[in-house]
């Protein structure tokens, strides 16, 4: 809920206030994520990528909170300013092409924004969405104080690949791609070390996650795998990696969120919209999500065993 909501929530009257600041509290966990339309492309090839808050459950792209937007392919980078208009009619978001045969890293960074949400509605969503590590000091008062502004601050991120002839592979997949391991800069960053366009199943990959730069260890990561709504819950070590298993082919959508009191940038005043009435933000909500596809696996192809006395390469006795 943005500050102009909240002051006509409080014109609604208590009951009507109090419902509207929890519902929005418990959306705080409704964040954004991105998905490419085609996991795997040709070189040139338009692919739509589209924005989701659920698996399936598309959403209104959001040109008017975007504050940036880039495309990372084949050694070069694109980037969008907000005013570049990027939806095309009809479609659920941005069509975009790929340079060359390589991974690619797409990414947008929504403008921070002020929402009031009720106090105890968020300190219960803080505890079950945030790493019992990383909780903040005064999340008892937090409970008690009715509503609060946050300040929201969300960075999106996601991974697909150009492929066709000429790629370069090493057996039956393609070569890992450093474009798909590089830090993108974004606030909050969901950052896979190891090329998931060219992973294959059972795996493990170490994931890092950075908060303004800055490492966020100890971090709780929620892992899941679209197919099979198969969920994990990591806790990153000191050096802000967890480690994810991939089990399945598929695609697999990451998350995680820091709350901290907010600190003014530049020692300023609140958020943008703290104007006339409006109150000032006192907590800062960050949240990082990324979306991957692992490939399906390349079929080996089946011999027949031989028969008995029978050796691979030689004729049959007679």
């Amino acid at each position: 809920m943005t500050a102009r909501h909240a002051r006509r929530a409080a014109r609604l009257g208590g009951a009507w206030a109090a419902w509207w600041l929890a519902a929005a509290a418990a959306n705080a966990q409704t964040v954004l994520f991105i998905t490419p339309e085609q996991p795997e492309v040709a070189v040139a090839q338009p692919v739509v990528i589209a924005a989701e808050h659920a698996p399936g459950q598309r959403v209104q792209w959001p040109a008017d909170r975007l504050a940036w937007m880039f495309v990372r392919n084949a050694g070069g980078q694109r980037n969008f300013e907000p005013a570049t208009p990027l939806a095309d009619p009809g479609k659920p978001g941005p069509s975009i092409t790929l340079d060359g045969l390589d991974a690619a890293m797409v990414g947008v960074e929504l403008a921070p924004r002020d929402e009031v949400l009720d106090g105890k509605a968020l300190a219960a969503w803080a505890r079950e969405n945030i790493s019992p590590h990383k909780l903040p000091d005064g999340l008892d008062k937090l409970e008690g104080a009715g509503p609060v502004t946050v300040r929201r601050v969300e960075s999106a991120k996601a991974f697909l690949r150009a492929r066709g002839e000429g790629e370069q592979r090493r057996g039956n997949r393609p070569t890992r791609s450093a474009t798909a391991t590089d830090k993108s800069g974004q606030a909050v960053e969901i950052r896979p070390l190891f090329d998931v366009t060219a992973a294959t199943t059972p795996t493990d990959i170490p994931v890092r996650m950075y908060a303004f730069g800055d490492g966020a260890k100890r971090a709780l990561l929620r892992v899941v795998h679209v197919p099979t709504g198969e969920e994990q819950r990591l806790i990153a070590d000191d050096k802000a990696i967890a480690f994810v298993r991939l089990e399945h082919p598929g695609m697999y959508r990451l998350e995680f969120h820091a709350l901290a009191p907010f600190t003014p940038p530049d020692g300023g005043g609140g958020g943008e919209e703290a104007a006339g009435d409006a109150p000032k933000a006192t907590w800062t909500l960050l949240t990082g999500t990324a979306t991957f596809t692992v490939p399906q696996q390349p079929q080996v192809p089946q011999h027949p065993e031989p028969a008995k006395g029978e050796r691979v390469g030689e004729e049959k006795r007679r």
